[in-house]
């Protein structure tokens, strides 16, 4: 859809405003307008959880419940550029704990919005594919041989098959059937969980993480904890308190975790297991 000339925007975890104009990086162009909602049950569950940067001068923003506040963002943009100019995809997990996190309801004004697809697991032969291409670009050993036998143990996702050759990678170790995770639970999700239970400032660490390691930057520390706290937002008193629990976070994760460690300087994802927006 980029090819074909629509600009993407990602709808970010934490507090969704209500625009009131468009998008400064549309330089007012109201055309081909792609909005893309990944992870919708994470969106819903971090998003009734945050409070808005402006809470203090208006109690009613915390009032409005996530849908609401993301149907009202779609009727906006929707009216600003027509209903043929925009495009909404949106991701979500299908499990019942997660399918309950949205309150979905086929009747439901937002989600008549939407035709729904159920996507099946991934073919055998995409998955030794992706094994295929993923050990050749990140220069890892392997025996060819036993690829089928991973995908077969896989439990029919391409995050689980990522997730297990990060683990590879991080710890120098040979792609191998007999060390493969079969599933994501006990891997990365399960850390994931426990580690927002015990500080929810880790999610923000996550998404810092992630962000500087989409640039190509080095995870400094020093560069971390701000860009977090920049991620998690909110207003001046705010971020002060803020600051102070992604400290902690980061303390949490390389002390009392084996997620990260620190060395040369830099945070290291020590198991592979850190997967940010993961959850």
């Amino acid at each position: 859809m980029m090819l074909e000339g629509w600009r993407v925007f990602r709808i970010r975890t934490g507090w969704l405003d209500v625009p009131k104009t468009l998008p400064e990086e549309l330089n007012g162009n109201r055309s081909r307008i792609f909005i893309f909602l990944d992870d919708l049950n994470g969106l819903f569950s971090t998003g009734e959880r945050t409070q808005s940067p402006r809470a203090e001068q208006n109690t009613l923003l915390s009032e409005k419940s996530y849908h609401d506040r993301l149907l009202q963002v779609l009727d906006i943009l929707e009216g600003m550029c027509t209903q043929s100019e925009i495009r909404v995809v949106a991701t979500a997990r299908s499990e019942a704990d997660q399918w309950k996190l949205l309150n979905y309801d086929w009747k439901d004004k937002l989600w008549r919005r939407f035709d729904r697809f159920e996507l099946a697991e991934p073919a055998i032969s995409t998955t030794v594919k992706l094994l295929k291409d993923s050990v050749e670009q990140a220069s890892l050993k392997a025996n060819k041989e036993e690829f089928e036998a991973i995908a077969n143990k896989n439990d029919g996702t391409y995050k689980n098959i990522i997730v297990n050759l990060r683990i590879c990678l991080s710890q120098n170790r040979r792609v191998s059937k007999d060390d493969m995770n079969e599933t994501l639970d006990g891997s990365w999700q399960d850390s994931y969980e426990r580690a927002v239970k015990k500080h929810f400032a880790v999610k923000y660490v996550y998404d810092a993480i992630d962000d500087l390691r989409q640039a190509g930057i080095d995870l400094f520390p020093f560069l971390v904890e701000p860009t977090a706290v920049m991620v998690w937002g909110g207003n001046r008193v705010q971020r002060l308190f803020r600051q102070q629990q992604v400290r902690q976070a980061i303390n949490y994760l390389t002390k009392e975790t084996n997620t990260l460690r620190i060395a040369n300087g830099r945070l290291i994802i020590s198991d592979g297991q850190i997967e940010a927006r993961g959850a």
